[in-house]
């Protein structure tokens, strides 16, 4: 997990759900050039 993520989350898993609003929530996201990290407290 480290690998994949640069180091920023040390441990855990879980499953991510990516919808059609997910998809353009993130085009959205990347067209107003605003970070795609999401931070949960799960």
């Amino acid at each position: 997990m480290e690998y994949l993520t640069g180091g920023e989350c040390l441990a855990g898993m879980h499953e991510v759900v990516v919808s059609k609003r997910t998809i353009a929530a993130i085009e959205a996201a990347q067209q107003d050039n605003r970070s795609l990290w999401r931070v949960s407290s799960t």
